[in-house]
């Protein structure tokens, strides 16, 4: 029976039971593999032996599968290293970074199973540089933006947008499905903040022209489907310029223009995505802001309180890429072979 391998933590729920429900159905079996649990509770074994070529194992509870098994890979989450907490602290920090390295260098290697989507794709796309450069290309409307460490430039991009200024990180903190755990969500900039900017020297930051909005769409892109949940701005009592920060929120299910979705597929393609989970807004004027897509993002949210299918989704996905991907790697193969 083909394996599919499905990356997440010991955390994770809902989102990763429904995909793994589906492709159960679909008669796949499942791999799900805890990356948090790695190196105290997993095995990852490379061998390269002189009879038996290069093998790939992944032990979990003592049981080893051997990767040539694994058909596909959903790259849904990967997570810290868990170590003992009274390793020393020297110690530690060597371990972490080399199971860190070898969990990636082991996951490079699987390239004979479709992933959904790999590594090195995700790691690129979530470049918000590159993510701006290519929704540009695109024709995609975006807030005015400045990325930068530069106080005084900050200050002369904050009179620029009129003091209309929000401020937030390159990298996201905050990853559960409710939004729980360390997080740093964007931020509007008040006057008074432009006398602390000395401090942005240090830690370059995002900061964006406010757009004023009538809704937030949270829109997940699944191999050229589109899944969109719609908050409405007024039914909020947060002044947050995050509105997703409210956990009182109620969804309700949006549409996007049919010409926005077709440059948001541009977009996804030259990014390298199969899969990715976007934050639009909506003016009120009507028009339609592009603010991010997260490669791996949440979107729990939509399909439990809209029904919206999107495990199915990833699941056929999955199923369908994989028969298309086995056909051109034998295809591919078939051409290498030398002619008698």
């Amino acid at each position: 029976m083909d394996t599919i391998l499905l990356l997440t933590h010991s955390g994770d729920f809902y989102t990763i039971d429904n995909v793994e429900a589906h492709l159960k159905n679909m008669g796949f079996a499942t791999l799900r593999l805890n990356t948090d649990l790695y190196p105290s509770e997993l095995h990852l074994d490379f061998y390269r032996e002189n009879r038996n070529g290069i093998r790939k194992v992944i032990t979990v509870n003592g049981n080893d599968i051997d990767t040539a098994s694994i058909k596909g890979i959903w790259f849904r989450r990967l997570w810290s290293p868990k170590l003992p907490k009274d390793i020393d602290p020297q110690y530690a920090a060597y371990c972490g970074k080399e199971s860190v390295k070898h969990l990636n260098n082991f996951l490079s290697v699987l390239n004979h199973a479709f992933w959904l989507d790999g590594p090195e794709e995700v790691d690129r796309a979530h470049n918000k540089l590159l993510q701006m450069e290519e929704a540009e290309k695109a024709g995609i409307q975006m807030p005015e933006t400045l990325v930068s460490n530069h106080p005084e430039r900050i200050r002369q991009f904050f009179h620029q947008v009129n003091g209309n200024m929000v401020m937030k990180m390159q990298t996201v903190l905050s990853v559960s499905m409710n939004g729980s755990g360390p997080s740093f969500r964007t931020s509007k900039i008040q006057p008074e903040d432009l006398e602390s900017l000395q401090s942005a020297q240090l830690c370059p930051m995002i900061f964006q022209e406010e757009i004023p909005k009538v809704a937030e769409y949270r829109v997940v892109f699944v191999n050229g489907l589109f899944y969109c949940g719609k908050i409405i701005a007024e039914s909020l009592s947060s002044n947050s310029p995050d509105i997703k920060s409210n956990s009182k929120v109620t969804w309700e299910i949006g549409q996007l223009p049919e010409l926005l979705m077709k440059k948001i597929t541009i977009m996804m393609k030259n990014l390298h995505l199969q899969f990715g989970v976007m934050d639009i807004l909506e003016t009120p004027s009507g028009e339609f802001v592009f603010l991010e897509v997260n490669p791996v993002g949440e979107w729990g949210m939509l399909e439990k309180e809209l029904n919206l299918p999107i495990s199915r989704a990833i699941a056929e996905t999955l199923k369908r890429k994989i028969r298309n991907y086995e056909k051109d790697t034998h295809y591919n193969a078939s051409e290498r072979q030398p002619q008698h």
